[in-house]
């Protein structure tokens, strides 16, 4: 039982990250039109390296100062406000 959650945990990430690649395209044509969506969704999924080593950097420096229970609970915290800010956009764009 130890080892199947954190497998199933790991699956459902992977399958969020995925997930991005289907539905950032559509939104990006909804928000910023159909001129240059190649070149807006380059820049975002290029965005991903510099965030991924930002997180890296901030995870190391919170990881010095707290436990990891309490940094899985500042990661949650920020997907949790991704979310509700997602939610909270009209999706009546056009």
């Amino acid at each position: 039982f130890g080892q199947v959650i954190p497998m199933i945990w790991t699956c459902l990430l992977f399958g969020c990250f995925a997930a991005n690649f289907s539905v950032f395209p559509t939104t990006i044509s909804m928000f910023f039109g159909e001129k240059n969506v190649g070149i807006n969704v380059g820049l975002i999924f290029s965005s991903q390296i510099f965030s991924a080593f930002l997180s890296m950097y901030a995870l190391d420096a919170l990881r010095t100062s707290l436990r990891w229970e309490y940094m899985c609970f500042v990661v949650a915290s920020i997907q949790l406000l991704g979310a509700l800010v997602s939610f909270s956009v009209n999706s009546d764009v056009r």
